[in-house]
């Protein structure tokens, strides 16, 4: 009989060096959900020799690398400011990955103000914040004046995990902890007195990791991929990433690469792995998935996709071998109950070309909670679709970066 299809095992670590073998060990396996396929490619020119007689003539290989295609599922690592095990699988697709603990859970002073205040503070931060979902506290003066006289009333929303916070008269001096909700303290310095009405934000976020794009210096991954009693060694590896949330599905990161040959080789049984640090997803629905958020607007989702659009290719020149990202554009598709034009024209949205900001929330359990934003998605060829009865819109997406570049994606775990 052959060998079992459903044997396999895969272990991924990222490179110190392009190109160079990480040896992936048991700590570094992929829990690969599904199918996948693994495919050589070999870049071939033909020999064309001149011959007393017809036939064919031998092709030679003057290029060869792997491709390697497969999904992992969309869940956190469950402890807050810990990455998620797919982690390391993303920055080879032209993502970084930054952790925020500790007292980076405050936002950066000075705090946001809005309007034009009469006074005006700056702080340093004296105590995390211990909350398990993202805040912004509102501060609003109520009684005017300078230090150890001026008084706020502090308020943050409720979440789906916390109750509103609502502290009044909190007197404000400088040098003296300022309290803020779920533990959070700074130490503010007083720069001018306030008047009534003054007001500003504070954002607080629990310890998270977030994935942003890149433009240069990209990753790369060494994976061993054990299938039919082989372990093929795939190095220098890039490729593309896409997130897929549908509706009574488990959400996934879908997954496309292109790789070095590193080398194949008998390996009778497969290898040990440990698999503790990949998580159990839960289902896109009511009770996991919050409604998005699309340029201002909410409607119950039936299906979203984010597309990286990262394109590699194979370079093999003379003193050179490598998996190149030479590009991105990121897209996606939307699909939500058609809103009326009083809540939503979208077509003007698409008629002017309008950008907007989109988000959306998976799960609920701290350390198992993905969010994912654009800041300037614009929206294009609506179209209407029968939903078990019900008519529901579908939209095409593009993820626009502002003038900063680098921000039209975030996915952000907590």
């Amino acid at each position: 009989m052959g060998q079992k299809h459903r044997i396999r095992a895969f272990r991924g670590a990222l490179e110190a060096t392009y190109g160079v073998d990480a040896v992936p060990g048991a700590d570094d396996a992929l829990l690969v959900t599904g199918d996948f396929t693994l495919t050589a490619n070999y870049d071939t020119v033909k020999w064309d020799p001149a011959r007393p007689f017809l036939g064919a003539a031998e092709e030679f290989p003057v290029g060869q690398s792997f491709s390697l295609s497969g999904q992992v599922d969309l869940a956190g690592s469950g402890t807050q400011g810990v990455a998620p095990a797919w982690g390391k699988l993303l920055l080879p697709c032209g993502f970084a990955q930054t952790t925020v603990t500790g007292l980076a859970t405050i936002q950066a002073s000075p705090p946001t103000s809005s309007g034009t205040p009469a006074g005006g503070f700056t702080y340093t931060k004296q105590t995390a914040f211990a909350g398990e979902l993202p805040r912004t506290v509102t501060l609003t003066c109520t009684t005017g004046g300078g230090s150890g006289v001026a008084a706020f009333t502090v308020a943050a929303p409720a979440t789906s995990l916390d109750a509103a916070y609502n502290q009044a008269g909190v007197v404000m001096t400088d040098a003296l902890a300022f309290a803020l909700p779920n533990a959070a303290e700074i130490v503010p310095t007083i720069t001018g007195p306030f008047t009534v009405g003054d007001t500003f934000t504070i954002k607080l976020m629990p310890p998270h990791v977030y994935y942003t794009p890149v433009s240069e210096n990209f990753s790369s991954l060494s994976n061993y991929v054990h299938f039919s009693k082989k372990n093929h060694k795939l190095l220098g590896m890039r490729g593309n990433a896409q997130l897929v949330l549908d509706a009574k599905t488990l959400p996934k990161i879908k997954l496309d690469y292109l790789a070095l040959y590193g080398g194949i080789l008998h390996e009778a049984a497969p290898p040990a792995v440990n698999l503790a640090a990949w998580k159990k997803p839960v289902p896109v629905n009511h009770v996991h998935t919050a409604m998005p958020l699309l340029h201002g607007h909410t409607a119950p989702m039936y299906a979203f996709t984010y597309n990286h659009g990262a394109k590699v290719t194979h370079i093999d020149l003379a003193g050179l071998e490598e998996v190149a990202l030479t590009d991105r554009e990121g897209t996606g598709s939307i699909t939500i109950v058609d809103p009326t034009l009083q809540d939503w024209d979208y077509y003007a949205s698409v008629r002017d070309v309008l950008l907007g900001g989109f988000s959306v929330i998976h799960g609920t359990t701290p350390g198992n909670i993905v969010a994912i934003e654009g800041v300037a998605a614009q929206v294009t060829k609506p179209r209407y679709d029968n939903k078990d009865g019900d008519i529901a819109l579908g939209l095409d997406l593009t993820f626009q970066p502002t003038d900063a570049g680098n921000d039209e994606i975030k996915i952000i775990v907590y």
